[in-house]
């Protein structure tokens, strides 16, 4: 608000300013967290580590794996092919066909633009390598080839993970960064030794997690690596264990004795085609 004296900017811009100006920005934040600090706004009892999923400005269509978006490249081709001939073989001109050899020029030309595109990004970009054990190949895209696409309570988006961590006293935000991954298990270390080197450089303190502070975070972030990275540095973190059904003993009788839950299965939807309405023209709609 200040710097733009309040002329209250769009919020792309915003993010144009903050995106131009990453080490400012990352100085300024730093700064922050030491003002809250030094006003007891931060009471370095409890950190509590959390994720969101946030949309990129990168439509899902222009993701794919390298041989889908060859498929894809491949398929636009033969499109335009199809649109050549058609165009050479009308010799004769009418007003009709003119609006029609328009038609297909405009639709050629925004043709050859996504092929190009495709082309380049091809030549210049390398296929993207999962977090997973696998290390499979994740979905590019050519808009913004950070982001990835991962399924969310409102379907799946092309985006990033927003991985914040937060003081529990005020709720102030301690850490964030956007990961362009889905999976959150393999952020909770980079975020545990960014908060400490913070701390260390902000004067707050010289190992954080020596004092005693609790840290919590989901099931997103349970992994036999991080389990044994906060043992070994002697974190004091609560992290629920994703498979505790499988390892408690206890739980073993448990579908024996109140059976398994069963997903409602879902009903076939009716398709239907132009031939099955009739038309109520005084009453102007179709039945």
């Amino acid at each position: 608000m200040a710097l733009s004296c309040d002329t209250t900017p769009d919020h792309t811009t915003i993010a144009r300013f903050v995106s131009a100006h990453p080490v400012q920005i990352q100085s300024i934040f730093e700064q922050l967290v030491l003002v809250c600090h030094e006003e007891g706004l931060i009471g370095n009892e409890l950190i509590a580590i959390d994720g969101c999923k946030l949309p990129s400005n990168a439509a899902k269509e222009w993701s794919g794996t390298f041989k889908e978006l060859k498929e894809k490249k491949s398929s636009i081709r033969r499109r335009i092919d199809k649109l050549k001939k058609a165009h050479q073989a009308c010799d004769a001109i009418n007003a009709g066909e003119v609006e029609q050899r328009v038609r297909r020029e405009k639709t050629m030309d925004m043709l050859n633009k996504a092929h190009d595109r495709i082309e380049r990004f091809l030549a210049t970009e390398s296929p993207r390598q999962g977090k997973s054990v696998k290390k499979s190949e994740v979905k590019s895209n050519i808009t913004d080839n950070e982001p990835c696409k991962m399924t969310t309570s409102k379907g799946t988006i092309q985006g990033y993970n927003g991985i914040a961590a937060a003081d529990s006293a005020h709720q102030v935000i301690i850490d964030a960064k956007a990961y362009g991954e889905g999976q959150e298990h393999h952020t909770l270390i980079p975020t545990l030794k960014s908060i400490e080197e913070r701390y260390r450089e902000g004067g707050i303190s010289k190992s954080i997690y020596a004092t005693g502070i609790k840290v919590t975070a989901d099931t997103g972030y349970a992994k036999e690596s991080n389990i044994e990275y906060v043992k070994k540095h002697g974190i004091d973190a609560y992290i629920p264990d994703n498979r505790f059904r499988e390892r408690d003993k206890r739980f073993d009788e448990q579908k024996n004795k109140y059976g398994s839950v069963e997903r409602p299965k879902r009903k076939t939807a009716i398709t239907y085609q132009a031939e099955d309405f009739q038309i109520d023209v005084q009453a102007k709609r179709c039945v």
